[in-house]
């Protein structure tokens, strides 16, 4: 078969990707709070309570800067979850913040369907402090499973890492 560029036609889901043009990514968590841009996974929960945290007016803004999507990473490789994770300790159930019931996941993914944007999510599915203990699998499961009645088709994105 010849393949030439008149032949090649994206598919509609890669298509919708690029008609999208313009997303914000919020990169946030543990980390933040330690002002490292990646965490090593020994950072305590009890750090993680950002008083001033305002997931409505991230995104609001974000539709002011004309931005058609979301992409909230919900878990990176310091292995601190942004929602009450039943797989794991190391999440938003642990931590002061909202005293425990917080969930940054659902927060953005509500203001992502006020303000009428799209919403991905990202999970690293390594985790530096090991606190998964080989489960990593079962959390992106958990993830897709008990997190998508408020995602309505939002795309969770996992990322692999390779070892050469």
């Amino acid at each position: 078969m010849n393949i030439t560029l008149t032949t090649v036609v994206p598919s509609p889901r890669q298509l919708a990707w690029q008609q999208t043009q313009y997303y914000g990514f919020i990169h946030f968590g543990i980390n933040t709070m330690t002002d490292r841009e990646w965490g090593f996974g020994n950072e305590p929960t009890m750090l993680f309570d950002p008083q001033k945290l305002d997931a409505d007016k991230w995104v609001q803004q974000m539709k002011v800067g004309q931005m058609q999507g979301v992409i909230l990473t919900c878990k990176h490789h310091d292995g601190f979850c942004l929602w009450s994770s039943t797989t794991t300790d190391y999440s938003v159930k642990t931590a002061p913040w909202k005293a425990g019931e917080g969930d940054l996941v659902k927060e953005v993914s509500q203001a992502c369907q006020k303000y009428v944007l799209k919403r991905s999510h990202c999970i690293i599915t390594m985790s530096n402090n090991g606190n998964l203990g080989g489960r990593a699998q079962a959390l992106v499961i958990e993830f897709a499973g008990e997190k998508t009645h408020y995602f309505n088709g939002g795309m969770i994105a996992r990322r692999r890492t390779v070892r050469m």
